[in-house]
Parts: C-alpha cells; sequence; structure tokens
C-alpha cells in the first residue's frame, strides 16, 4: 500500500501510483506526518524537501535508507534499488 500525504489541498494532484491519498493543506509542513508516519524513510533524489525529511527523520527516529548512494551520516543506509533499499531496513532492524 502507498500513501501519500501532500502540501496541498487538492487530491487530483496525488501521484497515480498512490492507494490512498491525504490532502493536509500544511505545505511543507507535512514533512513531520511523512516523516513519523513510517517505519524507514527511502530518499530518493536529494532536493531541499528530501534533505529536510532526512533530517527530521534523524530527530524521530525512523530508519533512513539512500536510493542514489549519497552519504549523509551514519543514521542513513545507502542502496541501488527499491527492492536493495527495503533488504538493508530489514537488516538493520534485526
Amino acid at each position: 500500500m502507498a500513501i501519500g500525504i501532500l502540501p496541498g489541498k487538492d487530491r487530483r494532484l496525488a501521484d497515480p501510483y498512490l492507494t490512498c491519498s491525504v490532502a493536509s493543506g500544511v505545505g511543507q509542513a507535512r514533512n513531520l506526518a511523512v516523516v513519523a508516519s513510517g517505519d524507514v524513510v527511502i530518499a530518493t533524489g536529494g532536493e531541499y524537501g528530501t534533505l529536510c525529511e532526512v533530517g527530521l527523520a534523524g530527530k524521530v527516529g525512523p530508519r533512513v535508507v539512500s536510493l542514489d548512494g549519497r552519504e549523509v551520516g551514519d543514521h542513513v543506509l545507502s542502496a541501488c534499488s527499491p527492492g536493495e533499499a527495503v533488504a538493508a531496513f530489514r537488516l538493520a532492524s534485526v
């Protein structure tokens, strides 16, 4: 299941791959809800929103896996594919 917490109020702007979308209307403040709601943060790219979520995860607690191999810090695992990211999370959680 893929749940998206949208920054705006219009659910029609949701990614079509989402199973369910939540229109928060709180802008980028939704990053905290995204991070606090998951068991793991899988980071792709490196835009400011993603970096914000990685930083929040360092404070709130979910594990972070980076898909682009970028070294962000000791609390961030690295993976080359989504499947590898899930495997890295599972290994780190044992």
